[in-house]
């Protein structure tokens, strides 16, 4: 039940869409079945066809998660710019998912990341972060789709502290809002976008200096935490589409028990993603 968003392959993935592709060709478009898919195709041609996957596959994938994602915002309350990261996460989920299944050789995966993560050292990536302002990329009402979605990308590829970049009340204001989003109930349509976000504001909680603002923030999550378990055992079948008679109860559970004892720590210096319990250096 775990987000597959949280092993290394899936975060490669995720990045390797991210650096290289323009969403919003897929997100502006009125039409999907009509989009222009003119970056992907080249993209594809270039690097993805070296592994014998066919590019219109793929194009048909980011189509389908655009879609996914247009509809998600579309239910989303307005008022909370918080829809924009729950969509991005939501889409990057299911492109990710989906282009696992066409890559059976994770070394050669792992190789064509590198390469890419390459590229962006190269291209001077670090400018565009100094330019950058936490709270809009966290909360991008807005910024345009490409520049946050390749900003985050920045951040777990160069293992960014994101602490350094941001003041004690900067960090209060977005780990704050993006819980209280969360609570407000119907705004979580996927739970599994539950765990990319316990990533995303887990170094903004840590990086709170004053202690009893950062124990209320935590208390926030943990309300989540309660809120869902309140949950009946229907809702979360409908939410994580699973039937009622395949243990949902039981995964929701671990799923949720592992979110509150894990945080996530960079291991490696490429594309490694593991996690440590009870503990968080850098992201």
């Amino acid at each position: 039940m775990m987000d597959e968003t949280t092993g290394i392959t899936s975060r490669s993935l995720c990045a390797v869409v991210v650096t290289n592709l323009d969403f919003r060709l897929c997100l502006k478009v009125k039409e999907m079945d009509r989009c222009d898919t003119s970056s992907l195709k080249k993209l594809l041609e270039e690097t993805l066809l070296e592994y014998e996957i066919d590019w219109q596959q793929i194009t048909n994938f980011v189509t389908d998660g655009a879609r996914v994602c247009v509809s998600l915002g579309r239910r989303l309350n307005e008022q909370y710019a918080i829809q924009h990261t729950l969509c991005a996460a939501h889409l990057l989920h299911l492109i990710s998912q989906k282009l696992i299944e066409s890559f059976p050789n994770i070394n050669g995966l792992c190789k064509l990341v590198r390469v890419f993560f390459k590229r962006g050292i190269q291209a001077g990536r670090k400018k565009r972060w100094e330019s950058q302002n936490i709270t809009d990329i966290f909360l991008p009402s807005k910024k345009s789709w490409g520049t946050w979605l390749k900003c985050v990308s920045d951040v777990f590829m160069r293992r960014k502290n994101l602490c350094t970049f941001i003041t004690k009340e900067e960090t209060s204001e977005t780990a704050n809002q993006m819980i209280m989003c969360l609570t407000n109930e119907g705004s979580i349509q996927d739970l599994r976008i539950i765990g990319y976000f316990s990533r995303l504001f887990t170094p903004l909680i840590d990086g709170i200096q004053e202690q009893q603002l950062r124990k209320d923030t935590l208390n926030r999550w943990r309300n989540i935490e309660t809120w869902l378990f309140k949950m009946s055992g229907k809702d979360y079948a409908k939410i994580i589409n699973l039937s009622d008679n395949s243990g949902t109860m039981g995964k929701i559970m671990d799923f949720l028990n592992k979110i509150r004892r894990y945080k996530p720590r960079w291991e490696d210096a490429t594309v490694s993603f593991t996690f440590k319990a009870q503990t968080f250096n850098e992201i």
